[in-house]
């Protein structure tokens, strides 16, 4: 099921983010990732529309959207490859003509994952850490 995040998700959020970038981005430091734990528990998600994908009433995974840009899309590795991902995905789409989202070059499971849901490079560009971070689109264009 997926819903509106509501504030008792947050941490399970913070979870859900943490175990997901350890797969995801296993070449950020710790550094990196602690500082992004505290801006998504601080800005990130008061900024964003999230919603929280349940199995059993808890939650396993998440996306955060600035308006048509997936800020962060994550879900538990428990859960990887059970559809999860993808119904947040299609359930974000659904009433927007085009998604963007930043995914690291060095995301290559990420990558994967947009690249299968339709998303197209759009640009690359260097992340304030030195990142070199690619933006994709998804759109009727992008088929």
């Amino acid at each position: 099921m997926i819903r509106p995040f509501v504030n008792s998700d947050l941490p399970y959020v913070l979870d859900i983010f943490e175990a997901a970038s350890k797969v995801g981005h296993p070449f950020v430091s710790r550094a990196f990732l602690d500082e992004e734990l505290e801006n998504l528990k601080t800005k990130y998600i008061n900024q964003s529309e999230t919603w929280i994908y349940t199995y059993r009433d808890r939650p396993v995974g998440f996306i955060s959207l600035l308006g048509n840009e997936i800020g962060g899309l994550f879900v538990n590795p428990e859960f990887h490859s059970q559809g999860m991902g993808t119904k947040l995905v299609e359930f974000a789409y659904e009433n927007r003509s085009e998604l963007v989202v930043d995914v690291f070059e060095e995301n290559h499971l990420g990558r994967r994952f947009y690249e299968k849901h339709g998303f197209s490079f759009l640009k690359s560009y260097k992340h304030d850490n030195g990142f070199t971070l690619l933006r994709l689109v998804k759109n009727n264009e992008s088929y």
